[in-house]
């Protein structure tokens, strides 16, 4: 179990399950306060390739292609004399100097039109980047901010110094709707976040969570450190209990760096 978790790859945040997502098991392990074997950890595992090198290679491939193939045409058009290299070549006195001169402007032709569909490429691929970039960093920046005054205001309304419950489910829906419903840990810390803002109040859990823990109940009580984080969430509520708000803030904090952090490496990915 524990080489296992180690090597989840959540450095990977393009390749995994059919759904480009963590598994729940994954997402529960990255979520474990247990960090004898801490995948975040791993930091030493081989990365992808940065997002986009394969798609620049390929499509670079194919942009050259179609660039000869315009400038095949365009050269047949403007010089249909080039052929004449090869029928004026003379094994004695070699090709004429007038068909030196044309083949010599038909290869400048072929390099301006090369040169021109590279530098297209090369912007168009730039500029997609760094906005891909941009829009990730203005979102992980946006969503600390929301989890760190969430994560404050709960702990107020666990000392019951705090009761103002309409602005933290505003900031509770700011998030949630910043999430992806698509990443299980993205699911997780949701459904956390639901039970935290209403201590001792009841809210539907998910039904994906409910049949995986039926499927690996014993193994996750005896072995997982987000045991206590599966059984708040089946509860569906946070008791009023200091040790139990207590637990449940340190999932919250725990699950919060995971999706930053993942989100992070898409970040780098796109750079």
């Amino acid at each position: 179990m524990d080489e296992q978790r180690r090597h989840i790859g959540w450095w990977k945040p393009a390749e995994g399950t059919e759904s480009k997502s963590i598994t729940w098991p994954e997402a529960f392990e990255l979520a474990s306060l247990d960090w004898s074997e801490d995948p975040l950890s791993n930091t030493d595992a081989p990365r992808l390739t940065p997002l986009g090198l394969q798609d620049f290679l390929l499509n670079g491939s194919l942009l050259l292609l179609i660039a000869c193939v315009i400038a095949t045409g365009l050269d047949y058009v403007v010089f249909p004399h080039i052929p004449t290299l090869l029928l004026k070549y003379d094994q004695n006195a070699g090709p004429h100097f007038s068909t030196l001169v044309s083949a010599s402007d038909n290869l400048t032709a072929y390099l301006a039109i090369f040169t021109a569909a590279i530098a297209v490429y090369v912007a168009r691929f730039t500029i997609r980047a760094q906005v891909r970039s941009k829009s990730r960093q203005k979102w992980i920046d946006k969503v600390r901010t929301l989890i760190s005054d969430l994560i404050s205001d709960i702990d107020l309304v666990f000392r019951k110094e705090y009761i103002d419950l309409t602005s933290i489910n505003k900031k509770r829906m700011q998030l949630e709707l910043l999430l992806n419903p698509s990443e299980k840990d993205h699911r997780l810390l949701t459904m956390l976040i639901r039970v935290c803002a209403s201590p001792g109040l009841p809210v539907k859990a998910d039904d994906n969570l409910r049949a995986f823990w039926k499927a690996n109940d014993m193994e996750y009580r005896i072995h997982s450190g987000a045991k206590g984080l599966i059984r708040i969430l089946l509860l569906g509520k946070v008791s009023r209990n200091n040790k139990v708000q207590g637990e449940a803030i340190s999932y919250v904090i725990r699950l919060s760096n995971v999706v930053l952090k993942r989100e992070w490496e898409r970040v780098r990915e796109t750079q």
